[in-house]
């Protein structure tokens, strides 16, 4: 949750170039830390945790793009 807060869905959703920064690092990091943590299972884990970080961000803006739509469509 503290990645929700740190970037915003509003801004990400009018800032693409940040998410692609932000998605980059965190699979980054995921990759290195499922290594050094989990070296025998680093290719199950890292999906898995870069998957556990960008979910929130992800419902937050298909939620929003959701209203978006609806709000056009009225």
């Amino acid at each position: 949750m503290v990645l929700e807060s740190l970037f915003p869905a509003k801004e990400i959703i009018s800032k693409p170039r940040e998410m692609l920064i932000m998605s980059f690092v965190i699979s980054f990091v995921s990759v290195f830390s499922a290594y050094f943590i989990f070296q025998t299972e680093a290719g199950i884990i890292a999906p898995l945790l870069i998957t556990a970080t960008m979910t929130p961000v992800i419902f937050r803006i298909f939620t929003i793009e959701e209203e978006m739509v609806r709000e056009e469509t009225e």
